[in-house]
């Protein structure tokens, strides 16, 4: 194994010990997930694996042609970036920054998708508090006495 192999390795494995990372196959089966990965959405390994992506989740966009395109582009080796709602093992909303990028053998085949996932789910909840907190509020004709 060449020393160039070895660093990137090094650096893959470090990237795993900080944030939550699966591995995809280019049709969307699970092959592989960290502890972070699997504590974000409350499986177990044997859970998920050789499950698509759409487990994760909701059924309505699991379903939609952005989805399937979605796909379509990652088997064609087209990295790709969004914020957007999974689904935990419970059923409740989790929203992450999530980027999913094709490897390549020397052919241009995709060999794995690797997702890289960040969770916004407690910031998502922040905002959305705060908006709670800043929105108008109605002063009734009784309160202008």
């Amino acid at each position: 194994m060449s020393s160039e192999r070895i660093v990137h390795q090094e650096y893959f494995e470090a990237v795993r010990r900080l944030m939550p990372v699966a591995e995809f196959s280019d049709t969307g089966l699970l092959l592989d997930a960290n502890d972070h990965f699997l504590a974000l959405t409350g499986y177990d390994l044997w859970e998920i694996q050789d499950k698509h992506h759409r487990t994760l989740c909701d059924p309505c966009y699991a379903e939609s042609s952005e989805y399937r395109l979605f796909w379509s582009s990652l088997a064609a080796g087209q990295s790709r970036t969004n914020e957007t709602q999974r689904v935990h093992k419970t059923g409740r909303p989790i929203w992450v920054r999530a980027s999913y990028s094709p490897v390549v053998d020397d052919y241009g085949e995709v060999l794995i998708i690797i997702n890289l996932v960040l969770d916004l789910t407690s910031t998502r909840r922040n905002l959305s508090a705060l908006h709670y907190k800043m929105r108008p509020i109605k002063v009734s004709e009784q309160d202008n006495t």
